[in-house]
């Protein structure tokens, strides 16, 4: 263990700004979201109607779980928060942990610090460590929150461990997988499988009411530790064996082979490469990721758009209808809903987006950047081609939701063709902020290699001033300063191309320009 606090040290310092943004933006959304229910249900009648109609919905609950207390105001604020933020709250463990293993491997890192004075065990306990403690300190600064929203004390630790526990899920699981596979690639790939998987079999468990399933999964854990409705506390011991298990048994793994390899070996290559040009590597390098993203968009779309007929049905009173009509943008209920929705999601492909450049200032980083600028590429070249890659992949995304949701919602509303090319145009409708979120994170990343985090943090601060930001009555100036506060809430409004969207096609053309410039001048090393 030599050299464990300083490598600890390290890995903040590495960490800060994506941290900083991750656990801001949970702990705001988890806050903002009790305040908002405590001021929407001022009434138990509505509760118990709202509850009842989520309880009654099969693909509700398939989505984010029971709600077992009908009765209970936490209950009703945290239903969609507690798994399904849960599980997107899994990544952000599963790519620290990644970062400071495999990909510290692959990129040489591991090795230059193995030749100090560092212990054996040193590297993958800091890896570890540094996650394990930020999980502890999310889940009380989120049961901190939604304390200080109103909701009881309990019960808000109980919500609040529940997610520690499943992020101690994600950093066991990827710290075996780290040690069995010798691509970063694959242990992401593997690591999101086992994820979803484990929220399937919790989905199943709940609509077949098997309660065996349920006790399968770590979702289905963190669900029964049963926050504001009677809470219970044993499952938080199953997330402590399962860590322990999974750090103990990556600690074992590890010993057993070579620094930089899996213990399941790669499969060799091609004897003869096909690949031509530098579009055709990116499509290579992202293609597993893009792939993953599009199937999961798609799952979303046509769960929600199969649930949206029903939005009146959940939405429990006419505060929530208010809601729903303030964020989504007003007009029919349930097209108000799939306006949030399609909102949502533009803000999960961002995250993809944001991901592409960072990928980028790893592949510099690792030094195979140069590489391929050895070979004949010019940097204007890769830069714009890396930067149009995202946006290209970004508008694929949200047409792909945009399509899924359509062509559910049109086969429940026997109008297929209207809704899908609808709901198609409505996914599109939010590429300009998003392109604007990417293109200045590619600034970022243009400026200096280091500084494409960045992207991470604008990224959360968007969300809760877009997003949040009406709901906690926040000044307009604060609201409209987020990109995803400008664009038209499609399908209940129709598309424009007014100031607004403008403006950030504007930001995102003299982003990517600045973006090519400062790139061309700096240093590779990211100085």
């Amino acid at each position: 263990m030599t050299g464990l606090g300083k490598l600890v040290r390290l890995n903040l310092r590495r960490d800060r700004m994506m941290i900083l943004g991750w656990l801001a933006a949970l702990v705001l959304t988890t806050a903002s979201s009790a305040r908002a229910t405590i001021d929407l249900y001022p009434e138990p009648g509505a509760r118990l109607e709202a509850a009842h109609a989520v309880n009654s919905n099969a693909a509700l609950v398939a989505m984010y779980g029971p709600i077992f207390d009908e009765s209970s105001l936490g209950a009703i604020a945290m239903f969609k928060l507690i798994l399904m933020f849960g599980a997107l709250m899994t990544i952000f463990f599963v790519v620290l942990v990644r970062r400071h293993t495999r990909q510290d491997e692959e990129s040489g890192r591991s090795e230059l610090v193995a030749a100090t004075g560092t212990g054996p065990a040193a590297q993958l306990s800091a890896a570890v460590l540094v996650p394990t403690v930020l999980a502890l300190l999310l889940g009380l600064a989120v049961a901190g929150g939604n304390i200080a929203a109103g909701l009881p004390t309990a019960g808000s630790f109980a919500f609040g461990l529940a997610w520690t526990g499943l992020a101690w899920f994600a950093i066991a699981l990827t710290a075996v997988c780290a040690q069995l596979f010798s691509s970063a690639r694959t242990v992401a790939g593997v690591s999101a499988v086992v994820i979803i998987t484990a929220y399937l079999v919790r989905a199943a468990g709940d609509l077949t009411e098997a309660e065996w399933l349920v006790w399968l999964s770590p979702f289905g854990w963190a669900s029964r530790m049963r926050p504001y409705a009677g809470e219970q506390w044993a499952p938080l011991g199953l997330f402590i064996a399962l860590w322990l298990l999974g750090v103990i048994g990556a600690a074992w793994l590890r010993q057993r082979r070579d620094l930089g390899s899996g213990l399941i070996p790669a499969r060799p290559g091609a004897a003869h490469g096909t690949m031509r040009g530098v579009l055709a590597l990116l499509a290579r390098l992202h293609r597993p990721g893009l792939l993953g993203w599009a199937i999961g968009l798609a799952s979303l779309g046509i769960l929600l758009g199969a649930i949206a007929p029903s939005a009146a049905s959940f939405a429990g009173s006419p505060e929530v209808e208010d809601m729903l009509r303030r964020a989504g943008g007003g007009g029919l209920l349930m097209n108000a809903f799939l306006a949030l929705e399609t909102w949502f999601m533009a803000i999960a492909v961002s995250a993809y987006g944001v991901s592409v450049m960072n990928r980028a200032h790893t592949e510099e980083r690792s030094g195979h950047t140069e590489m391929v600028l050895a070979g004949g590429v010019s940097r204007t070249r890769l830069v714009l081609s890396t930067i149009g890659f995202a946006m290209v992949s970004t508008a694929v995304l949200m047409a792909v939701f945009g399509a899924a949701a359509g062509l559910a919602f049109g086969i429940a509303e026997h109008d297929v063709p209207g809704k899908l090319a609808s709901l198609t145009a409505a996914g599109l409708g939010q590429l300009p902020a998003v392109w604007a979120i990417v293109g200045l994170t590619a600034l970022a990343f243009g400026i200096k290699g280091s500084w494409a985090p960045l992207g991470w943090i604008l990224l959360g601060a968007s969300v809760v001033l877009g997003q949040l930001g009406q709901l906690l009555g926040l000044q307009q100036w604060l609201v409209k300063s987020s990109p995803f506060a400008h664009t038209q809430r499609m399908p209940v409004q129709r598309f424009e191309f007014d100031a607004g969207v403008i403006g950030l096609l504007v930001v995102s053309a003299v982003s990517v320009a600045a973006a090519w410039w400062c790139y061309r001048r700096r240093d590779l090393t990211g100085a």
